[in-house]
């Protein structure tokens, strides 16, 4: 059993090319699979070809100096070192700005993860590759359930009012949000001279249980009949 997990041999061959090559599909498919539960567009091909791709790197700096000589002042993590920095625009893409939120952090942080297991799987570390995919679903899964359970009772909303003429109506907008406990964060005004209309966008730190109808309907009130246009709470996720 230790000499599977802990692979100590510098000669690689043919099954063990295949058997690291696998056991990285395996480890981005599993984390693949649970950031494709939370509808990301960076899911099963990324986290495979990731983790892969990684273990090919690796396997490369291995064989160089296995080929070519020890005596040649090979670096096996010479090549490797580059993936971890590399990876980085990969990551950097799968983060994306959305009002007040960030989103994608979660899944730029496992893009980075699979390429490390996919190091470690491709120098033999086939133990300490495992443990890391255990711990990655348990933050990904646990973790996130702690995070509902704590962290449950506000998010982030984006109101947008719009309504027929050029009234500054935003401070009495403003009090009604304010009696119901919506916490203010920005507020973005646009002015339309040409087609006398106005519309208000609010980023807003309210509570999760709301009653957004009901606020609809106050907000609504304020304005003379037939002058508002819509009233639109966007989750900002």
């Amino acid at each position: 059993m230790k000499d599977i997990f802990f692979h100590t041999s510098m000669e690689i061959g043919s099954w063990d090319i295949v058997l690291r090559l696998f056991l990285s599909f395996v480890a981005g498919l599993i984390i693949g699979i649970e950031r494709g539960r939370h509808k990301q567009i960076l899911s099963l091909r990324p986290h495979i070809l990731i983790a892969v791709g990684s273990t090919l790197v690796m396997l490369i700096s291995i064989y160089l100096p296995q080929e070519f000589g020890f005596d040649k002042n090979y670096d096996p993590g010479r090549i490797a070192a580059q993936v971890v920095s590399g990876i980085g625009f990969l990551g950097a893409g799968a983060i994306i700005k959305m009002g007040v939120n960030v989103k994608g952090i979660t899944t730029a942080t496992t893009i980075w993860v699979a390429a490390a297991i996919g190091l470690a799987i491709g120098a033999g570390f086939y133990f300490a590759a495992m443990i890391t995919v255990v711990i990655i679903l348990m933050v990904l899964i646990l973790i996130d359930i702690l995070e509902k359970s704590f962290f449950r009772e506000s998010l982030y909303k984006v109101i947008h009012l719009s309504y027929q003429g050029l009234d500054d109506k935003k401070e009495i907008v403003v009090e009604i949000l304010k009696q119901n406990r919506v916490r203010m964060l920005t507020i973005n005004v646009e002015k339309n001279f040409e087609k006398n209309y106005s519309n208000i966008h609010f980023h807003v730190h309210i509570a999760m249980h709301a009653d957004t109808e009901l606020l609809c309907s106050e907000i609504a009130a304020l304005f003379e009949a037939g002058s508002i246009r819509y009233v639109q709470f966007q989750t900002m996720e």
